[in-house]
């Protein structure tokens, strides 16, 4: 059985996690590697004769990276897309990220537009389909930038950041949905009361466009709820792996 790590490594490896920026993987690969090489001097010192402290000492000085190998380290593992941006500002850059965002929600909106008025699906359309779609176009934006951001970005500095935004906005199709519905009974009533001949044919019209749009909204809403849960599974998965390296979980 392996003796137990020498005291003050975790707190060893946090201070060099803290500084390190590269991708989570990545970063947990290293600290593994650094991990059982600052345990193996420790313990090669300590059987020379050294106390544990001067030998924890000894073994931080010969193997903890500095500012410029962390800096190094940096550079050397960074994204494709950080290594192509890289003369860029970060004011530059942002504002390219904010563009590439808005673009992106534009196209899902006219892909989804296009859609439905190709398919000659417009007389059977509430006009609260329509808010549906830009919700609906808002959220899956959304995952698309979750993704970009942790899988080809590859930021993980702030990983976490937007996941309960998107938990919570996963709903809001249905949400926006559920209103126009109540809201076009409200109307198919008055239109029922005005002309009852046209019951019939009124309320057939009303059930396909507010089933229709029901359907498109839990589209959305399992789109958001889908990549809500692949994101936050990816992110356990190497959340734990590294704490686990850092000593603070079992």
């Amino acid at each position: 059985m392996n003796p137990a790590p020498p005291s003050g490594l975790p707190s060893q490896l946090r201070a060099v996690s803290d500084r390190l920026t590269v991708p989570m993987p990545r970063k947990t690969r290293f600290l593994e590697e650094l991990a059982a090489d600052l345990q193996s001097l420790t313990y090669r010192l300590m059987a020379d004769g050294l106390t544990p402290e001067e030998a924890r000492r000894r073994a931080a000085e010969a193997l903890l990276p500095d500012e410029h190998a962390l800096a190094w380290l940096d550079r050397l593992h960074a994204s494709g897309y950080r290594r192509l941006t890289r003369r860029w500002s970060q004011e530059r850059l942002r504002q390219a990220e904010r563009l590439l965002l808005a673009l992106a929600f534009l196209t899902l909106l006219v892909l989804e537009a296009k859609t439905i008025l190709a398919a000659d699906f417009t007389r059977y359309v509430s006009f609260f389909l329509w808010p549906v779609l830009g919700v609906g176009s808002a959220l899956a934006t959304m995952v698309l930038w979750k993704a970009f951001v942790l899988w080809i970005k590859r930021d993980h500095r702030r990983p976490r950041q937007g996941l309960r935004t998107l938990l919570a906005m996963s709903g809001a199709p249905v949400l926006v949905a559920l209103v126009g519905v109540w809201l076009d009974v409200v109307r198919l009533a008055g239109a029922v009361q005005t002309n009852p001949e046209l019951a019939t044919p009124l309320v057939v019209r009303a059930l396909i466009q507010d089933a229709a749009m029901l359907s498109i909204a839990i589209l959305f809403m399992l789109v958001g709820g889908v990549g809500w849960l692949v994101f936050n599974q990816w992110l356990a998965v190497h959340e734990h792996a590294h704490r686990r390296v850092l000593s603070l979980d079992s």
